[in-house]
Parts: C-alpha cells; structure tokens; sequence
C-alpha cells in the first residue's frame, strides 16, 4: 500500500504542474522527486526519457512494468480525451483514499495484537514479582 502513496504524490504533482504549463518532460521529471521508492523513482524516469522520443506516457509507464494496470489506464483514458491533468487529479484522489483506508485497515488488526503483546509483558511482570513471594511464603511456613 506504500505504492499508492507515492503514485499519488506523483500523479498531484504532475498535474499540478501541468495545470501550470510545466512541459510534459519537466513535470515528469520533477514530480519523480516525490517517490520515495527508489525502484518506482526510476522507472519514471525511463519513462519519461521515452516520453521525450515521442511515445505516449501511458505506453511508456507501461513498458517500465512498475506501474499498476488501474494507473496505466486512468492515464491513457486523460491522454486520449484531452483531459490528462483532470484524470491525473482524480487518479490522485483515489489512490490517497486508497492508502488511507489500507492504513486504517492495517491499524485495526494491529491494535489487537499491541493489546495482547502488552498484556502478555505485564502478566510476565507480575509473575516475576509474585513468585518469589509465593516461594517464600512457602519456605516460611515449612518451618
């Protein structure tokens, strides 16, 4: 779900910035600035080294085989429609609610195991006070 995180940073800064009339090759390379994952980082840039011979973005972000499917599409679909920065923006949108819920999901399983971890340390804390009293609650009564 880390994914979704960057590639909606990239895909708000890429839009953003061609909102601004930031060339397609400029925007791509600046909004690469905001991935985190090295790999992924990369691979934008390939691909936008593409871009700058001529091919399509979508096309060129699916041959670098690091992007997913839904983001190659939602790209294709702003290439051809003309509306590349609205689809860009929406794409944005949907992959930050995307990692938010996952978040949230992963939050919720957690919790219940920090609960049992916790308890399980304070029980062992107990008993490490405890038993040495009980011991010499026994020595002092077989006496």
């Amino acid at each position: 779900f880390l994914l979704d995180a960057d590639l909606s940073r990239f895909t708000s800064s890429l839009s953003l910035l061609r909102l601004g009339n930031v060339s397609i090759l400029n925007a791509l390379k600046i909004s690469s600035d905001t991935i985190s994952n090295s790999y992924l980082r990369s691979s934008i840039i390939k691909a936008s080294s593409r871009v700058g011979e001529g091919e399509s973005i979508a096309k060129s972000l699916e041959r670098v085989n690091a992007i997913p499917p839904l983001v190659i599409q939602m790209i294709q679909n702003g290439e051809k429609s003309g509306k590349l920065e609205d689809m860009l923006s929406k794409l944005s949108d949907y992959l930050e609610t995307r990692f938010r819920n996952s978040t949230k999901i992963a939050m919720n399983l957690l919790e219940p195991l920090v609960i049992i971890i916790l308890g399980v340390f304070v029980a062992l804390i107990v008993l490490a006070i405890l038993l040495p009293l009980i011991q010499l609650n026994t020595f002092t009564t077989t006496i």
